[in-house]
């Protein structure tokens, strides 16, 4: 069920935040598991789904995907990790991972122009999954994901109910 503030009433565990409340520790209990060494499932990356590649070639796929790590601005480890590990499955040598970053950076590569409601959605669920591989969707990030379904007539609501979906999904896969 959801658990709700005694005091407000915010819910806790919706999924209507960045994130879901998934443990409630007191005080000392937090305080310790703050100091002891971290399990192995914390360091064990959260696998992420990659069903949406099939209606896109891998140049497409690359694009989509850096165009959601740049988003924010920044590049976070785990973004570039997975980036790095889709090319590596798919033979595109790390130097022209570079390049196709720099491409991005420079704005001679975007996300690809859908060519049909599929591709349209892979490439939403493409900038979804890479946009939670740090494990939030950052606001940089949400702007890019919302002007693209914009663009594609793909209502917010299904947006959202996409993200908290997968995001769900990820975090039931880590826990």
């Amino acid at each position: 069920g959801v658990a709700v503030c005694a005091y407000c009433g915010t819910p806790f565990n919706d999924g209507s935040r960045q994130g879901v409340l998934a443990r409630i520790d007191t005080a000392l209990g937090w305080r310790a598991a703050q100091t002891a060494a971290p399990s192995p499932a914390a360091e064990r990356p959260v696998s992420l789904n990659l069903g949406w590649v099939q209606n896109l070639s891998t140049e497409e796929v690359m694009a989509v995907l850096i165009c959601a790590m740049l988003a924010d601005g920044s590049i976070d480890p785990r973004e570039r990790k997975f980036l790095d590990r889709y090319a590596q499955n798919n033979h595109v040598p790390p130097g022209t991972v570079d390049g196709l970053i720099e491409a991005v950076r420079e704005d001679r590569l975007r996300i690809p122009q859908a060519r049909s409601p599929q591709e349209a959605m892979a490439c939403l669920d493409g900038l979804i999954e890479m946009s939670l591989a740090d494990g939030k969707v950052d606001p940089a990030e949400l702007n890019l994901i919302l002007s693209y379904a914009d663009g594609h007539g793909i209502d917010r609501r299904q947006v959202e109910r996409r993200i908290k979906e997968r995001r769900l999904a990820l975090y039931e896969q880590a826990g």
